[in-house]
Parts: structure tokens; sequence; C-alpha cells
């Protein structure tokens, strides 16, 4: 059996989609069963239509309240970065030793430069692979212009539509062994993105920093679980996303111990 694990982030709230689970033979002969399925942004386990052997599993990152936002975007800086124990919890998947991922650079909102976009997730994928040196390889693969998710053979990062809480969503489908098939993260469009070039102490005031973001989802990939709970909240896999945050760009002790524990 095959899942599918959906994790999105959201608003100062985070959202975490989860999925599919195909058999093996369905994952390589028909990818294209269960293309256009669409998969609720709501937290359960769902039954896949005429397939009893697949589920839908969702973790959803819930918007958190924020302050009234200033009326012009300026970028605060002298920001901390704290660092953390609390261990993160493996999801069940693990990476294989290379692994492509698919960009649509065309899909930006406003205030993103498209040249930026690509060393944006670089940076968010670096940011793992520098703590799995030796043991998983990212590269990336052509692109394309795909913005929606979907079992079709690419492992899209996307700026897209989810829904009106969620920062981002990411579909992961592995087998029960682990095995990863295809994942895919999709973006909130509607929010105000900006980009603080990378930075951990500073970072837009009235906006959410994309990198910040990203970099949290790209944990999901790696195989690493949502935390919602206070101790966790200055963990990149915290279950949360705020404006003027960029200390997800940053892993803690506990986000580095549970990444080397699938990792060994």
């Amino acid at each position: 059996m095959k899942k599918i694990f959906i994790i999105s982030l959201v608003l100062l709230f985070s959202f975490s989609a989860l999925g599919i689970f195909l058999s093996p033979t369905l994952a390589k002969n028909d990818k294209n069963l269960g293309k256009d399925q669409i998969i609720p942004e709501e937290d359960g386990i769902y039954e896949v239509a005429g397939h009893p052997e697949m589920k839908v599993r969702v973790f959803v990152h819930k918007v958190k309240p924020a302050p009234t936002p200033t009326p012009t975007p300026e970028l605060a800086c002298q920001l901390t970065d704290p660092s953390s124990n609390a261990f993160i919890e493996a999801t069940g998947w693990k990476l294989p030793d290379t692994y492509t991922y698919n960009l649509n650079p065309n899909s930006v909102p406003i205030l993103i430069d498209a040249a930026d976009w690509p060393a944006i997730v670089q940076n968010s994928f670096g940011t793992w692979t520098d703590e799995t040196v030796g043991k998983v390889a990212i590269a990336r693969g052509s692109d394309t212009d795909v913005s929606r998710y979907s079992l079709d053979g690419t492992n899209l990062v996307a700026w897209g539509r989810a829904s009106a809480t969620t920062l981002g969503v990411t579909y992961i489908w592995y087998y029960s062994t682990g095995e990863v098939v295809e994942i895919d993260t999709i973006m909130n469009k509607k929010f105000v993105w900006e980009w603080s070039g990378g930075a951990t102490n500073c970072a837009y005031t009235d906006s959410y920093d994309a990198q910040n973001i990203l970099t949290h989802e790209i944990g999901h990939w790696f195989g690493l679980k949502d935390h919602y709970t206070a101790g966790y909240e200055d963990n990149t896999m915290f279950g949360y996303g705020s404006k003027k945050e960029t200390k997800k760009n940053t892993l803690t002790k506990g986000d580095i111990a549970g990444i080397l524990a699938i990792y060994q």
C-alpha cells in the first residue's frame, strides 16, 4: 500500500494535508488513477472511492490571529533566532539517496522577484541537506507550468491556490514501506509574500517570508511531522507560520535531531 501525506502551513497558523496509499502496481503502471481527486484540507483519514487499498490522510496547519497589519511593509531587523531541544518526530517515509524536484518558475506572487524564486527553493532544500550530507542529494529537474497538486510523476514546487487559512500545503504519496512515490508543495499565492534574502535576523513586518515557510514545508519532504504545542514554537517544524518571521530558515537542535534519526 502506498500513502499520500499532505501537509500545509498557514497564516500565523499553519495547514497540512496528508494523503493517499497506493499499491506498487498502481503507482508504477497507472499514476493517473487518483490524479484528479479532490483531497479535503481538513484533518482526518479518508477513503478513496473505487480503491479500497488506498487511504488519504490530511494534516492541517491552522491560522493564528495576527496583529492589525501596517499599511506599508517595512524590513525589521535584530530579530531573534532561538534554538530548541524539542525533538521532531518522523512521519514514516524517507527520501531515497537522490531526489529531483520540478519548479514552476512562472507562478510567483507579485512581491517575489521571479529571479529569486529558484534561490529561495534551493536555500530551503539546502537547510535540510546540510544536515544529511552524503545521505540525500536533491536536484532541480525540468521546470513545469503546473500549479496544482496531482499524482502525475512530477515533484512540484509552485505557487497556487489553497484554502483561506493555508500558507502552504504539501502532498506526499508513499508506500507503507516508507518509500516515497511523489511530493507536491503548493504555496498559497493569496497572501502577501516577500523574501528577506535568507536572513534570520530580518523580516518584513506585514508579510510572510517565502523561504521561512517553504523551509518548513520541505521538512515534510524529508519525513518530519508538524508540532503545535508551545514547547516547539522555535522549531522549524512548528505547525504555525507568522508574519515578520524568518527563524524557520535555520534548524533548531530538535529539528536536526529529528532528521538525523531518519537519515542515520
